[in-house]
């Protein structure tokens, strides 16, 4: 895993041919969470540069250390960070960076307790939700506009999914009514998916160690299915259902599964370890 760094966020606009500089013309798509619409890193954007690209800083801002990704709908960008020894979730005004809401990550947690690890999933968009996962294993829905907090989960205290000297790194995955996540937790709590709206358990299936990794959904023949690559290895299930639909083995010398499932259609998946 990467080590804690101070982000530093900066907006890089290519510069478009003469004919197309009149940027109202040109429409951008939105990417609302790790990796993009379908999580595999692929943008259907085209006419973004000329025969030449260049390009040109359109703004910058210093925030704190953390290893969230950047998820862009609209004209907001969502992301974490750690802002003055406590981890947030922060909206930006994509056009020139200010800050339009940061949201403490903490949730309901009566202690009071900060949460001061640095952040590594990224958030997830959708409609007038975010999803927020933070190191600690606080699991938040945020109004995606004014960041006021929906509902929270305590996925350690709750779950029992410590596991000493590892964070959490997942980033959430929306699918129609539910949001899933790696949990990590015991007695059959390992992956779980939750209503979006009110946070209430959908089921839960499972008894992998967690790794980093954020799942996808897969279709191979007719079948959806969310694909988790746990401490453990390959475990596809039913997005809606959590039924256990088949899994592969791929053990490594601390569990530390990081790298998100590459799917190559029709019925293959690319997975890799930094820790053989």
């Amino acid at each position: 895993m990467s080590t804690a760094r101070t982000t530093l966020f900066a907006l890089v606009l290519g510069a478009l041919p003469v004919v197309a500089q009149d940027w109202s013309h040109w429409q951008w798509t939105d990417w609302p969470q790790w990796l993009g619409p379908h999580r595999n890193g692929i943008s259907s954007e085209t006419g973004l540069f000329g025969k030449v690209p260049s390009f040109r800083e359109s703004w910058r801002v210093h925030a704190g250390p953390g290893s969230s990704g950047l998820s862009v709908v609209g004209a907001r960008l969502y992301t974490m960070y750690i802002h003055s020894g406590e981890a947030y979730a922060v909206c930006l005004d994509a056009r020139n960076g200010e800050v339009m809401w940061r949201t403490p990550t903490t949730g309901n947690d009566p202690s009071g307790r900060r949460d001061s690890r640095s952040p590594r999933a990224t958030p997830t968009v959708d409609g007038k939700m975010v999803y927020v996962f933070s190191a600690h294993g606080k699991f938040l829905a945020l109004d995606s506009q004014f960041g006021t907090q929906r509902w929270s989960r305590d996925i350690v205290h709750e779950f029992d999914s410590a596991r000493l000297g590892r964070s959490f790194g997942a980033s959430p995955l929306v699918d129609r009514n539910l949001v899933l996540i790696e949990a990590g937790g015991k007695n059959g709590h390992s992956l779980m998916a939750f209503d979006k709206t009110n946070g209430e358990v959908a089921w839960n299936t499972g008894s992998d160690e967690r790794g980093y990794s954020s799942p996808i959904i897969a279709t191979i023949g007719q079948t959806r299915q969310a694909v988790f690559f746990t401490g453990y290895g390959l475990i596809a299930v039913a997005p809606q259902k959590g039924r256990v639909l088949w899994q592969y083995p791929y053990i490594t010398s601390q569990s530390t599964n990081a790298a998100t499932p590459v799917f190559i259609p029709p019925n293959r998946f690319f997975i890799s370890s930094s820790s053989g």
